[in-house]
């Protein structure tokens, strides 16, 4: 019997460098879109985020909104200003500057408390 290799790929002394490079630079787009993937929300936290969505926006609340992208996981603390569920979308405006974030790439959202008015 002859005994099987695994990863043969790497240890194959007849496999070319820049073969070799092409390979670690797949491997490492691959650990990249990993560190992209949303984690599985289910229906009643989309639940409770449309309720504290709404309650935002018709009463002025802050909130800070958790979300990823191309270049990693973000906080953007502010005032919603708009919701379009068609685009499915909200407008954020935070230091006088509206950013848009869509709701697919939120990870978590929290109302932002002051001090003196409870939650």
């Amino acid at each position: 019997m002859t005994k099987k290799m695994f990863n043969q790929f790497l240890c194959s002394s007849l496999m070319l460098p820049e073969h070799r490079d092409a390979l670690n630079r797949r491997r490492a787009g691959r650990r990249e879109n990993e560190k992209m993937c949303r984690p599985c929300i289910d229906e009643q936290q989309h639940a409770l985020w449309d309720c504290l969505l709404t309650a935002a926006l018709r009463q002025g609340k802050e909130l800070a909104v958790y979300y990823k992208n191309e270049q990693g996981e973000h906080l953007l603390r502010g005032a919603i200003s708009r919701i379009v569920p068609l685009r499915r979308e909200i407008y954020i405006q935070a230091a006088g500057v509206v950013s848009r974030v869509s709701l697919d790439n939120i990870v978590s959202l929290e109302e932002i408390c002051g001090g003196d008015e409870g939650c």
